[in-house]
């Protein structure tokens, strides 16, 4: 499971790692009132389950009630199916670097990381420069001289040196306590001049098996839960692009979002659609989707990408045709699902592709192919020519 920002920072809170001063706003009201109890500037920031918010223009530093609400009001916009916006402290740093800590999956322990720069780009920065890395024995877990000597690697000295190890072996603590895959701290805010230090974001990740042995943990899941029910969203992100993108499940959107980019597209959009067996909840949110494309002239054609090994694909293949037919849209669709195991259990791959085909989508079997159409197509478009 996946922790929002703000929940992962509560984390740190508990494990007395410094956060900027923050609230949680669920309206416009609400950002203005946590920005004046915390003072200008602030930052805000939306709290949706990926990554990349600096780049889709989810995170904005602003400085007055004006520039606030303009900004607010911009990312609502983007959000609309998100819950909510963390209004933060500015932090006044001189530097950003970066740690974290993940599973190696080639040798099965944890790696801790340690890179004097870090921020928006960090996988820029990471191949221009030397992380320091540490793998963790799993059984006698780490001691502080070893983050000492790490933190040396990486190229820290003096005071610096000491916070940082220190810094580093308090997200350890986070890692292990709440049995996580992945915790991370990026940017690590840093004022060279006072020697304070902040966690400037979180990310967090648990292993699913372990939530039952967490209070914390658990509660944060049946929220989640009961959240899918009553208010049948779903998590879309803005990407200003011309190809629409109809996909389940994070890790298979950005797949999807990077093919079309390779391929010489542009996505219009990230969208995560969350979990649900209730036919009823994913047809309004197929619904809300396509009204969506529909009322964006940017969009030319929609991709429809799925792969499914446990989530029935009924579930999907029927939803999205009949909300087509019930939105009947002028956009051009082009589909390619994938299942198989549990999967396919009352529904086959072949049966899947004729509902979607009745619904007026054409169907690939592979995934190139399918993008390669979707390009095409929205070129065209844009061309002004006939597709």
């Amino acid at each position: 499971m996946r922790l929002y920002e703000y929940e992962g920072k509560t984390l740190f809170k508990n494990s007395n790692i410094p956060v900027p001063r923050s609230s949680i706003a669920n309206t416009i009201e609400d950002a203005r009132r946590a920005a004046e109890k915390i003072g200008y500037p602030v930052v805000v920031k939306a709290q949706v389950l990926q990554g990349g918010r600096g780049k889709a223009g989810l995170i904005k530093k602003v400085y007055d009630e004006k520039d606030l609400i303009e900004n607010a009001d911009e990312i609502f916009k983007k959000i609309k199916h998100s819950e909510s916006l963390l209004i933060e402290e500015c932090i006044n740093a001189t530097c950003e670097s970066y740690i974290g800590i993940t599973i190696d999956d080639v040798i099965g322990v944890p790696v801790i990381i340690i890179n004097k720069k870090g921020g928006i780009h960090i996988e820029e920065v990471a191949a221009e420069s030397k992380p320091a890395k540490l793998n963790i024995d799993p059984i006698k877990g780490i001691c502080k001289y070893q983050l000492i000597d790490l933190a040396l690697d990486a190229g820290y000295q003096g005071e610096l040196l000491v916070q940082i190890s220190d810094l580093a072996y308090k997200l350890y603590n986070v890692f292990k306590q709440y049995e996580a895959d992945t915790v991370e701290i990026n940017p690590v805010l840093i004022n060279e001049n006072t020697g304070e230090i902040w966690a400037g974001d979180s990310k967090v990740i648990t292993d699913d098996y372990a939530i039952f042995r967490q209070p914390l943990l658990a509660g944060l899941e049946k929220n989640r839960k009961a959240d899918t029910v009553k208010s049948d969203r779903l998590s879309y992100v803005n990407l200003g692009g011309n190809i629409g993108i109809v996909s389940v499940g994070a890790s298979n959107t950005m797949m999807l979002v990077d093919t079309i980019k390779y391929l010489g597209g542009s996505p219009a959009n990230f969208i995560d659609i969350i979990g649900s067996n209730r036919y009823e909840i994913i047809v309004n949110m197929y619904i809300d989707l396509l009204k969506k494309f529909e009322e964006d002239n940017t969009v030319k054609a929609v991709m429809i990408n799925f792969t499914l090994t446990a989530q029935p694909l009924e579930n999907y293949a029927a939803t999205i045709a009949e909300s087509i037919k019930k939105v009947k849209p002028r956009k051009k669709f082009i589909a390619c699902i994938r299942a198989s195991g549990a999967a396919v259990a009352n529904m086959s791959l072949k049966e899947g592709n004729e509902l979607l085909k009745e619904a007026g989508v054409t169907t690939y079997s592979s995934l190139q192919e399918a993008v390669n159409e979707c390009v095409r197509l929205s070129k065209q478009y844009e061309n002004g020519g006939i597709a």
